[in-house]
């Protein structure tokens, strides 16, 4: 799924780069006409730093978009891989010996239960506070050079989701 929406995202991206970039080429050759006016090259080169901070703003709307899908991926699968875990040393403790440390196995179970439930949300909550950070669009930086279309590459969010392994450290130590 998340590899369906990269492969959307940078199609979306290249599509508006193709756009950006036959417009700023279009102005570009009429720049090449000496019989334009200081006014007039000015205004183009304008038109031109123009197209490429919006290029740069759709390219923030975008991954913004992209952002916040991983985002809820990342979430959902840190509450899922929680309930998992949580199960898993909830059945480990019930299978164990009757006694752990003079401790009921049942209470055992349902505390383990909590406790790694309880870490998982909290993974989940650490990613729901994750902001997106636009590139930085306009301010003087030096924008309008003569790109053939390849925009820079926005680096989709990484999240760490701790315990995604088939069998959590937790489970095996209570195990």
């Amino acid at each position: 799924f998340k590899q369906a929406g990269d492969l959307l995202f940078d199609a979306e991206i290249s599509r508006e780069e193709r756009k950006t970039v036959l417009m700023n080429n279009q102005l570009r050759e009429r720049l090449k006409n000496e019989s334009l006016t200081v006014k007039q090259r000015e205004s183009l080169n304008n038109q031109i730093n123009a197209d490429e901070e919006s290029l740069a703003r759709k390219r923030d709307k975008l991954a913004e978009k992209q952002f916040k899908i991983q985002k809820a991926i990342a979430m959902g699968e840190a509450i899922i891989t929680a309930f998992i875990s949580a199960s898993r040393a909830r059945e480990a403790v019930l299978k164990g010996p009757e006694s752990f440390l003079g401790i009921a196995a049942l209470p055992l179970s349902q505390i383990a239960y909590g406790i790694i439930l309880a870490s998982g949300l909290a993974t989940a909550a650490a990613i729901s506070r994750q902001q997106f950070v636009p590139s930085a669009v306009g301010g003087g930086a030096g924008v309008g050079g003569g790109s053939g279309g390849a925009g820079a590459k926005i680096q989709p969010p990484d999240f760490n989701l701790g315990g995604t392994t088939a069998q959590s450290q937790l489970t095996e130590t209570v195990a």
